[in-house]
């Protein structure tokens, strides 16, 4: 079997006991997603050619790499991301805070980040250049409780007229929930500008500071209080949809990177150990909110940036 498309010569095929020969073979990277192969077949005794079949392939093209925090907008992480006086972007904000050192736990100066403040994210992409094209970012919560035992969590949001819903049942459950992130994030590649089908999308994570937790399964109960305190871990599934052929991207599957480091570049991280959304261990693990203090506290001191 020959084909100088998929760069194979002379591979013999394999007898399966039935008189039916096959081989397995791989098809190269390529920029195509429609690809046309031609595969010529031998007689390995008498090297006469006994049919040469032509094939269109339908390639996945399409890639997730280097999700990253760009920015935390809690005020006591501002130095990180901005250069005193000048407010000019620091070497982190430029690189970001990427998987191997997430979930971010903790500063240099031991603050953690307060419920009611949004991280901001890119990610970079190959092949979701078109119209229609969508990343979605689906959210799981899992609280750590004072003996450290990690828990699955829901999470309740105040709506306009001041009752409590469960986040997936709200108004905003495409806003903190099931993030769909549309073209209008989206911008010429940060690491190669010149090609069109590489992009780099923006977008922002929150959980309002009014916002309450419960274990996983529970009723919100606001007299009894059956809220939880101490540290909310916010994990994302990430996949990239092409609107013309419905195919998919799991970054998940692809970014083994999850926490390989420590934090080091901010402070330190706090990975789970475990394998919580059943895509690896500690992936999809980004950061931790600090229940024990919210945003609306820098609100009445006006400590913003």
């Amino acid at each position: 079997m020959d084909s100088a498309d998929l760069g194979i010569s002379n591979v013999l095929m394999e007898n399966n006991s039935s008189n039916i020969f096959s081989k397995s073979i791989y098809i190269p990277s390529t920029l195509q997603d429609l690809c046309t192969y031609s595969v010529s077949i031998y007689s390995k005794r008498t090297g006469e050619l006994l049919q040469t079949n032509n094939y269109i392939v339908t390639v996945n093209n399409l890639k997730l790499t280097n999700l990253r925090i760009s920015l935390i907008a809690d005020p006591r992480w501002q130095n990180y991301f901005e250069m005193p006086g000048n407010h000019r972007p620091t070497a982190l904000q430029a690189a970001g805070i990427q998987t191997r050192d997430m979930p971010v736990y903790r500063n240099r100066e031991q603050s953690g980040i307060k419920l009611g403040y949004m991280a901001r994210f890119k990610i970079d992409s190959f092949g979701l250049n078109n119209t229609g094209d969508t990343i979605a970012v689906n959210t799981d919560f899992f609280i750590m409780d004072s003996r450290n035992l990690l828990y699955r969590a829901d999470v309740y949001v105040q709506e306009e007229a001041g009752n409590y819903m469960l986040l997936e049942n709200s108004s905003y459950v495409n806003d903190m929930k099931r993030l769909k992130i549309s073209s209008d994030k989206r911008q010429s590649s940060e690491t190669n500008p010149g090609n069109s089908r590489y992009n780099t999308w923006n977008f922002s994570y929150y959980l309002p500071p009014t916002a309450k937790v419960v274990k996983h399964g529970e009723l919100l109960n606001l007299e009894l209080d059956n809220t939880q305190r101490g540290n909310l871990l916010v994990v994302f599934k990430i996949s990239g949809v092409k609107a013309s052929t419905g195919q998919t991207c799991d970054y998940n599957k692809i970014d083994g990177s999850w926490a390989a480091g420590n934090g080091g570049v901010y402070g330190r991280n706090r990975p789970s150990g475990q394998d919580l959304i059943m895509k690896g261990i500690n992936n999809g693990e980004v950061f931790w909110y600090n229940l024990d203090e919210n945003a609306l506290e820098d609100l009445r001191f006006n400590r913003t940036w």
